[in-house]
């Protein structure tokens, strides 16, 4: 049976080894923005005891992905998909580093703090849509609607994880590392 004749089932792309593989990494790489977005959050209720604050770790997550997503989508469609998600995936690496080390030596404010959060997630906001738009060149038509679902499901599996995680680490040694853990 040739692979485009094969029946198509929920996890048939998953059957898929370059599928499979970023499918894999996107879950660690979706595990580990959620681990960072609750270590800053959790960083700045440290610093500040204020739940606005709070908040705004949040928003500063969230903006980008409203500001700079269609961008990253227009982007992604007009030059080479792995190139952008290497480039925005090495900025939030550097922006990631440069967090860590303000934290570990003390310098990191709320604002400070805020501003690597934005621009982990600028940087998310131009990853996200090269990855969605280049699953489709990793399966076969017919897995194409399975593999919307598989694709952005990595996300949801790792989700239950972050409760987890928060729970787990110890609140004193942990935080600066998890604040500084990137998409």
């Amino acid at each position: 049976m040739h692979l485009m004749d094969a029946p198509v089932i929920p996890v048939s792309p998953l059957r898929v080894p370059i599928f499979r593989n970023v499918w894999l990494a996107s879950l660690f790489s979706n595990f580990g923005s959620l681990i960072q977005s609750v270590g800053a959050a959790w960083l700045m209720l440290e610093m500040t005891q204020r739940a606005d604050m709070v908040a705004l770790v949040q928003t500063s997550i969230a903006l980008p992905v409203v500001l700079f997503s269609l961008l990253g989508g227009a982007i992604a469609d007009g030059l080479d998909r792995r190139r952008v998600m290497l480039a925005a995936q090495g900025f939030m690496l550097v922006v990631s580093v440069a967090l860590a080390l303000c934290a570990w030596q003390g310098l990191l404010t709320p604002w400070l703090l805020l501003a690597f959060t934005f621009l982990i997630g600028c940087g998310g906001s131009f990853n996200a849509p090269a990855w969605q738009a280049s699953v489709q060149d990793m399966v076969t038509r017919p897995q194409l609607p399975i593999r919307k679902v598989n694709a952005s499901s990595s996300h949801g599996v790792s989700r239950p994880c972050q409760a987890q995680s928060a729970s787990a680490t110890d609140t004193t040694s942990m935080k600066p590392c998890a604040a500084s853990i990137t998409r």
